[in-house]
């Protein structure tokens, strides 16, 4: 979850604590100066940390943490540390780090005991010695003064580094002794220089002895160092104790101790302007400017022997162990209050911090605790019965008077060391007092489980019920409103506002929308805003007479909301069962104007206990005079100090740390290069790791790339800090990764990369040109060798089609003039026989049958001279020969016919097939007009219509009734429609018939000129 800190026994609590409850007591005047509850986790060699004694933590501009030992130099992101290998010039042993320093440009620079000075950046080291103008390759410090100029002391001098030179400061030139242990750049200007003869500075180009305030008598200690804090303070310390040197005056912490036992071996000064001293043998001291506060880190689990403390960018201290262990101790502005402070263990119940400071809370192993310097302890009156009874409630007055509301024993009032208690003998309505509370006139108000509400001032007890406007349901919490009077909230879901009688503020609103679930918690926020905890129906809002309620379906971590505080920044924090919640004021505001959602946050987590411990008692959450937030938790008593808390952690810096090229490292110097980065053209594997550096929880950052050219969008690996990418095309691209930190917060800038993958020399311009010229000629020529395949192909078919025609018209020819003719011969002689003997009887009827059927089979074989000639293989030749055709049909015939044909027809071929069976369909359709409709008038149409050939023939005759698709018509079972359909299914085509008894008969004959094999002319 987003800023999550778990509530557990945390190394250096104590301190934190105590200084946390003296703030409640009234006993703290600088809040922001003080330490707070620390986090604690260490490395050592096991985890890639160097053998030997931590010597010095410098965090550079980019963000890592540099940690120099005994036995080398480490860069540190929080999960992994990577050995910087310093260039050894043919030594074989490690080096060992005495000093660090970062310059302006980047640059880090390295001091050594005796390989003498380095220098890091990008990857690029550069050494240097006695032979570039170093006084001594052991190197003590490295300070920046206020030009930028680096200055180096050594066991035999001081250098500063002008340029590209090196400028030496010995005895000559003023220094007390050549042995330098410490070199200070002060802000002020002067650069401070402790040696073995005493301390020194150098101002205005001169080196001048500083006189020291007199120590003791009987010894003389060597000085370390000097610092100077952010307030001008300038700071001298040597093995056991400290000197303002500005006002002449010595602190010392360790009397009667030498300085081979104890010795300080750092100053470190933190945000608040806290001094933090690492000594040997005593661990880590706080100092704010007049007293220590000792931090002990020993516990049994690691030396505390402190050589070098160094705060990070977020706040954390970072401290160097002696024995090889890196420790980081992070600020908690929480902390858990246990059996170690004098609670019991078990769940608050209830909490108040009265006028005087003091912090009163409600156990629900029994009784109530009330603080008391560093420690809480039982709050015991004259009848030692509330020490054993659980306390629902508590309320502190002016004068005094302490009330405690019970779950059973009724109201206990302790004043002046005597004890009254209010029970049902007494006319309380009941002995369970879960709520009680005072106002601003004095008077003290208890709520029970009765529903009944009693308000006690002078002596006197006053009760209300259900005939004042209470709603008679147990009340569970009271809370005096900002403007006079009071509201109340009850089991029911109720709450009430006022003083005499009671009404009901949230009939018509709150009551729908919590459920009537018990109210638990409240807090008046500015213009008469009440927010309003329960039990399993979310939080809600009342302002502006409406109720806003969010639940989990919002965002909302539980439906249960036991206590409701703010802070005094206008932030909403919540006791769910879960632990502490933050809500924004910004966010807070939103959503009461409807603009966005509550956006709550887990920051502080509690222990898992039992269902019954989590809604005890009112109220669960306070604010103290001193701004501190309290809370009575499931899992004990927690406490915030808003002072100097940043809710939000800034977003991690993020670095490309390695970039692998077919799985190879590719040059750290070829990533940093300025434009784009030119890959090999064989790419087929590229692999990105990812670093983001925040140490408040790195194991909690989440990564996300995109590849500018190849990802759509971008994509999220979570954790995982690897990008890997197989074979990508010859394109430029521009690699994208940022990651956020454990709150969520993401760095929007990121870190990139941009690269080239150039195109391989195989496909290279000039390749892909030859390539295509060679395909270009391959090509032609397949083409012309498959068009002249085709060629010879198209010619032998149309050889074949010719001769096949030739054949048709042959045949067509000899039908006409051999058969046509001894028809026309048969029919001729028949007539003139029938003329000249004018048989009677039957002869003459055989004579009138025999050129009856001539002439029909005369018409007979022109129809099939037409369907055979090649000739008429078009479609213009069918519409021309079915319009004749209709005409001499109907000629000599009652039947008055009206031709329509469309003018220009498709130059489109057609088989003899094709247009056979249009023919014989046609002619049925005619015949059917002639023979069955008693038409008087018949119109044919024949045209073209979108790719498809209509003929369309209507008559005015009897009509009929079509049946079912059978082909069967109104005739009596003839065959003539269903034959019609079958000669237009041979070519694809379809007939359409629509008649009504009395009103004639429309045939439609279309066929879709795509559906039969026919080629353009």
């Amino acid at each position: 979850m987003p800023g999550l800190n778990r509530i557990l026994p945390l190394a250096a609590q104590g301190l934190a604590v105590a200084l946390m409850l003296a703030a409640v007591e009234g006993r703290s005047d600088n809040l922001a100066a003080e330490p707070r509850d620390f986090a604690v986790r260490t490395w050592s060699k096991a985890d890639g940390l160097p053998d030997g004694s931590v010597t010095v933590i410098q965090q550079t501009q980019d963000g890592y943490l540099w940690v120099g030992t005994a036995a080398g130099l480490v860069r540190f992101d929080g999960l992994k540390f990577t050995d910087a290998a310093l260039p050894k010039d043919g030594l074989n042993k490690p080096a060992a780090i005495t000093a660090l320093c970062e310059d302006s440009s980047g640059f880090l620079w390295i001091g050594t005991e005796d390989q003498g000075l380095f220098s890091w950046k990008d990857g690029r080291w550069q050494h240097f010695g006695t032979a570039e103008g170093l006084l001594d390759q052991n190197v003590t410090s490295l300070t920046l003064d206020a030009a930028g100029r680096l200055w180096i002391g050594t066991r035999r001098g001081v250098n500063r580094r002008d340029g590209t030179r090196f400028v030496a400061f010995t005895t000559r030139d003023g220094l007390p002794d050549n042995s330098v242990s410490s070199v200070h750049a002060a802000r002020s200007g002067t650069v401070w220089i402790t040696t073995a003869g005493g301390m020194c500075r150098f101002v205005q180009n001169q080196i001048s002895l500083f006189q020291l305030p007199a120590a003791d008598q009987d010894s003389q200690e060597e000085f370390l160092g000097a610092y100077e804090d952010r307030r001008g303070n300038l700071w001298a310390f040597c093995a056991t104790y400290l000197i303002n040197l500005a006002q002449g005056k010595r602190i010392n912490y360790f009397p009667g101790e030498k300085s081979a036992v104890t010795r300080i071996w750092s100053l470190c000064e933190g945000r608040g302007g806290r001094l933090w001293i690492g000594a040997s043998g005593r661990g880590v001291f706080c100092f704010d400017g007049a007293k220590f506060q000792p931090v002990t880190l020993n516990e049994g689990r690691w030396p505390n022997d402190v050589r070098t403390i160094c705060e990070d960018h977020e706040g954390d201290l970072w401290l160097g162990i002696s024995d090889g262990v890196l420790a980081q101790l992070r600020p908690q502005h929480f902390a858990s209050l246990t059996g170690a402070q004098g609670l019991p263990a078990g769940s608050a119940t209830c909490l108040m911090a009265d006028a005087l400071g003091r912090l009163y809370v409600g156990m629900d192993s029994g009784g109530l605790y009330v603080s008391a310097a560093d420690r809480f302890e039982k709050v015991n009156d004259g009848t030692k019965w509330l020490g054993q009874d659980l306390v629902f409630s508590t309320c502190a007055q002016p004068d005094g008077s302490l009330w405690a509301g019970t779950a059973g024993s009724g109201l206990y009032h302790i004043k002046d060391g005597r004890t009254v208690v209010y029970s049902t003998d007494d006319g309380l309505s009941d002995d369970c007092v879960p709520a009680v509370c005072a106002d601003a006139q004095g008077a003290v108000w208890a709520g029970t489980r009765a529903g009944c509400l009693h308000r006690f001032k002078d002596g006197d007890m006053s009760t209300f019920t259900s005939a004042d406007g209470l709603p008679g349901s147990p009340i569970t919490a009271l809370l005096p409103a900002n403007d006079g009077g009071l509201w109340i909230g009850t089991e029911g879901g109720v709450i009430l506002r006022g003083g005499e009688p009671f009404h009901n503020v949230t009939a018509a609103t709150l009551a729908p929308s919590l459920g009537g679930k018990a109210i638990l918690g409240m807090c008046e926020g500015p213009g008469q805003t009440l927010w309003i905890g329960s039990d399993g129906g979310g939080l809600g809002c009342l302002t502006e007479n409406r109720c806003l309620v969010w639940d989990r379906r919002d965002g909302l971590l539980d439906n249960t909301v036991s206590g409701v505080v703010e802070d005094a920044q206008n932030n909403i924090w919540l006791v769910v069962p879960q632990g502490l919640c933050r809500i924004s004021s910004n966010a807070a505001a939103a959503a009461l104007a409807g603009r966005g959602a509550l956006k709550p946050k887990l920051i502080f987590e509690t222990e898992a206990v039992p269902e019954r411990a989590l809604n005890l008692g009112w109220p669960r959450a306070v604010r103290s005079s001193e701004e501190r937030l309290w809370f009575a938790t499931a899992s004990g008593l927690a406490g915030m100090d808003t002072h100097g808390w940043e809710a939000e952690k800034p977003a991690p810096q993020v670095h490309l740390e390695a970039v692998y090229v077919n799985h190879e490292l590719w040059p750290p110097s070829a990533s940093s290069a300025t434009g784009p980065v030119k890959f090999p053209a064989g790419l087929h594997s590229l692999e990105f790791q990812a670093t983001a550096l925040s140490f408040e929880a790195p194991e909690k950052i989440r990564f996300r790339h995109k590849l500018d050219g190849f990802d759509a969008d971008w994509v999220e690996t979570g954790p995982d800090r690897r990008v890997r990418y197989g074979r990508l095309p010859s394109e430029a691209y521009t690699f994208h990764v940022t990651a956020c930190n454990a709150g969520g917060v993401w760095n929007e800038r990121g870190a990139s990369l941009a690269f080239i993958i150039p195109t391989p020399l195989w496909r290279a311009p000039w390749a892909l040109a030859l390539y295509s010229l060679a395909a270009t000629t391959a090509a032609a020529g397949a083409v012309r060798l498959v068009s002249h395949r085709r060629l010879r192909r198209r010619l032998a078919g149309l050889e074949q089609q010719q001769a096949m025609e030739r054949e048709r018209m042959r045949i067509a020819r000899n039908m006409h003039d051999d058969i046509g003719s001894k028809l026309t011969k048969i029919s001729f002689l028949s007539e003139r026989l029938k003329v000249e003997s004018t048989p009677a009887g039957p002869a003459g009827d055989k004579i009138d049958s025999i050129a009856t059927t001539a002439r029909a089979l005369l018409k007979t074989l022109d129809e099939m001279v037409w369907a055979v000639n090649p000739r008429n293989d078009t479609l213009e030749q069918l519409a021309s020969y079915l319009s004749q055709y209709v005409r001499e049909y109907f000629q000599d015939t009652p039947v008055e016919c009206v031709l329509s044909v469309q003018r220009e027809f498709p130059q489109v071929n057609v088989s003899a097939e094709f247009r056979h069976n249009i023919f014989l369909a046609f002619e049925e359709s005619l015949s059917n007009v002639l023979k069955h409709s008693r038409a008087s008038r018949v119109e044919v149409q024949i045209q073209v219509e979108r790719d498809t050939l209509r003929i369309r023939v209507r008559d005015n005759g009897l009509g009929f009734t079509p049946l079912a698709r059978n082909g069967n018509g109104a005739g009596g079972g003839r065959n003539g429609l269903s034959n019609m359909r079958q000669h237009l299914a041979e070519v694809g085509g379809s007939c359409l018939i629509q008649s009504q008894p009395a009103q004639g008969a429309s045939v439609e004959l279309s066929v879709a000129l795509g559906s039969v094999k026919m080629n353009p002319v």
